[in-house]
């Protein structure tokens, strides 16, 4: 059986491939209550884990330490980083392939589908535009050890693009569609350019902490301002002023009024505090300005500096759970006047697309580029200076599945024993073509310039000039695959030796 997931800051959502159709995958929980939605939830207490719908049924309960939203911290974690839950801890990968190990049990056992005995679950997952190759890593690796089968993984807004094509149907518009993509941790901006059946991700811009959790967490302020309470919350009392917010931000529409947050939620005892809703919509404002802003780049970027960058701009497609309030929509439509289209499954449009994806009978192909630049420091000058080397560069185009790998060649003598790789990727390059913005150090890698050292351990030789080096002619050969994993292979023309190597931040 085929799937599309998107793993979500909030919530996660599965959509099946079924028969032509998509429908999104409900979990009956013990009550007998459908969700349509696996809960990115996760409890601890005494070095007992539980994930999801686990997690879900003791979140009240006393004496559980609980983590929800943890899928935004992976753009800073490496596999192997701590992870703390109350008093204990768990790697990232390991605290990630669980619980996406409880979703694939969850999808079996609790799932409104029908599997046969064994059969495989294959998957499209998802990250955000702006995730490094670290958490792209990461996620792919964790649905892998989790016991999916991963067919592909792509960008968030491009999985919602082709949600948008597929819904468009015979009718659909060739052309560039910006996608507006508003979760619950982080908010994504891409220029989709969509052909026939060919989509083409022009460009990507992102904002990896800023969600829609972030107005729970202005309804949570203004509520604690208006209650005229100074104390600093336990994190427990603080989790469930949020879970109060999120209800009543998700229970808004568009004649709402007024705000009524349960205090003794979070404080038992605690009177109710009202407030109206325009005052809340104005302290979000700036929040919502910032996607604005975001989406403006993407379109600026795309147009290669063009007057009119937004000419040939057709939509603005809307999705994400974070798009339902009404204050996020007006803004929008205020700004982009009749480009807006929201979905009209704004929580499963990511995982709808991505199972389209997965059903190779649709003939949807979709082309990724990079979304940061990803390079080497390299010695210049005989040892003199130090440069950066983007090997690839921001935009430069992935191939699709099953069309072979984007190849980077170098080829020099050095003049140094030992080669010292220290790879690395970041959003921007400055004026002096240096990393800039968000920087992801990778893989240390040491080469044997000098053929004596060949087959060596290299970690507790010196690196030096050598004369012998200079001699030898050496090969870096760079490939990179439609999921963006690079390998390199390093070899020295003049001796024959090699090695190969799979990077990773």
């Amino acid at each position: 059986m085929r799937l599309g997931i998107d793993f979500g800051t909030t919530r996660s959502v599965v959509a099946v491939v079924d028969r032509g159709n998509y429908p999104v995958v409900s979990f009956r929980m013990d009550d007998g209550e459908l969700l349509e939605w696996f809960p990115s939830l996760i409890a601890q207490r005494k070095g007992v884990w539980k994930y999801g719908l686990d997690a879900l049924a003791v979140v009240d309960k006393p004496g559980w330490a609980k983590a929800c939203c943890f899928k935004r911290m992976l753009g800073d974690l490496h596999p192997d980083d701590p992870v703390a839950v109350g008093d204990a801890t768990m790697s990232a990968l390991e605290m990630v392939t669980n619980y996406l190990a409880s979703l694939l049990l969850a999808v079996k056992k609790r799932g409104n589908v029908t599997l046969r005995r064994n059969e495989e679950l294959e998957v499209f997952c998802a990250v955000p535009a702006d995730a490094n190759n670290n958490q792209r890593f990461l996620t792919m690796e964790a649905f892998k050890r989790a016991g999916f089968k991963v067919r592909g993984l792509v960008n968030e807004p491009a999985a919602a693009g082709i949600e948008f094509a597929h819904a468009l149907g015979a009718a659909r518009k060739q052309g560039k569609q910006v996608i507006y993509d508003l979760g619950g941790g982080t908010f994504d901006a891409a220029v989709i350019g969509m052909g026939e059946a060919v989509h083409e991700t022009l460009s990507n811009e992102g904002l990896g902490r800023f969600g829609a959790m972030d107005f729970d967490r202005v309804m949570a302020e203004m509520a604690l301002e208006k209650a005229g309470i100074e104390q600093e919350l336990t994190a427990e009392q603080h989790m469930q002023l949020l879970a109060e917010c999120r209800e009543r931000k998700e229970g808004l529409h568009a004649n709402t009024r007024k705000l009524a947050i349960d205090m003794s939620r979070a404080l038992p005892g605690a009177d109710p505090v009202i407030f109206d809703v325009a005052e809340f919509y104005d302290r979000c404002k700036p929040l919502i300005d910032q996607t604005i802003a975001t989406v403006n780049r993407a379109v600026e970027v795309q147009a290669h500096g063009k007057d009119e960058p937004w000419e040939q701009i057709a939509n603005v497609y809307v999705v994400g759970g974070g798009a339902q309030m009404p204050a996020v929509m007006r803004q929008l439509r205020d700004t982009y006047g009749r480009k807006v289209r929201k979905s009209a499954y704004p929580h499963a449009a990511i995982a709808i697309g991505l199972a389209i994806a997965a059903d190779g009978e649709m003939g949807y192909s979709l082309q990724e580029r990079f979304t940061r630049y990803f390079g080497v420091w390299r010695e210049r000058d005989g040892g003199a200076s130090i440069a950066f080397d983007p090997i690839f560069s921001r935009g430069t185009l992935l191939p699709s599945a099953g069309e072979g790998e984007v190849l980077y060649r170098r080829n020099y003598r050095p003049t140094h024993n030992i080669g010292h790789f220290r790879y690395l990727e970041c959003g921007s390059i400055n004026e002096q073509h240096e990393p800039d913005g968000d920087i992801t150090p990778w893989e240390t890698v040491l080469f044997p310039f000098k053929p004596e050292l060949e087959g060596q351990d290299l970690s507790g030789i010196p690196i030096k000039r050598s004369n012998t080096a200079t001699t030898q002619s050496i090969e870096e050969v760079y490939r990179c695959d439609a999921r963006g994993v690079v390998k390199v292979t390093i070899k020295n023309q003049t001796s024959g030796y090699k090695q190969s190597f799979v990077l990773r931040p």
